[in-house]
């Protein structure tokens, strides 16, 4: 008859430097853990706009993609218009409207007063725009414009009508024309391109004068 040998099992005693290493490691993995759950949180909201306390106060209304498709198809429908795109993002309306070259400079901020009263006509000014008391409504922007960039085949014209909530009443930007048009062609260089350096003229001149004194 053969013996049986008896397996001993060993029992976790809580002894002191058992204690030590376990304390150790939970306080190790509380920082990692923490670490871990915010690198995967900014994974999967990598694209998306951070809000930050824009938009921690809630509006009184929400603007939903069907108003937007309406006012997109009523600017559409100017003879005026060429193409309009629409975006809503952070609290922010802008609509980017593209107009026919045919339509002269001294008429953009009267198209742009027909297109802001047709978004008031879907989306009033006073609900969607304006701030009421603590709550932080909608900011619009329109920017009209005969073409994205300067072609030098026509002139070149952008106004930008902007209304935040915070404003009583829209202001009009014409972005295409420099408000300092002799320091916007010094740094686009056009001095330069044209050979003319400041300080160098100076100079020239008076080594021209001391050419003729000789």
């Amino acid at each position: 008859m053969s013996k049986l040998k008896e397996k001993t099992k060993k029992v976790f005693k809580w002894t002191k430097s058992n204690t030590i290493l376990t304390v150790g490691i939970i306080v190790i993995m509380i920082p990692i853990t923490f670490v871990g759950v915010m690198l995967i949180r900014a994974y999967f909201a990598t694209g998306e706009p951070i809000n930050g306390n824009r938009i921690d106060n809630e509006r009184a209304v929400e603007i939903t993609q069907t108003q937007l498709d309406e006012i997109n198809s009523q600017i559409k429908g100017l003879s005026e218009v060429e193409t309009v795109e629409i975006q809503l993002k952070v609290a922010t309306v802008r609509v980017y409207v593209d107009i026919k070259n045919t339509v002269l400079s001294d008429d953009y901020e009267s198209l742009l007063t027909v297109i802001y009263s047709k978004i008031d006509d879907e989306l009033p000014i006073a609900d969607y725009f304006t701030n009421q008391d603590t709550l932080k409504q909608y900011d619009l922007e329109i920017h009209l414009y005969n073409d994205l960039e300067a072609t030098g085949d026509t002139e070149f014209i952008y106004y930008i009508m902007n209304k935040n909530a915070a404003m009583a009443e829209p202001q009009f930007e014409l972005v295409s024309e420099p408000r300092n048009a002799e320091l916007a062609d010094e740094l686009r260089g056009d001095t330069v391109s044209e050979g003319v350096i400041e300080g160098e003229d100076q100079e020239g001149a008076g080594e021209q004068e001391d050419d003729e004194a000789s």
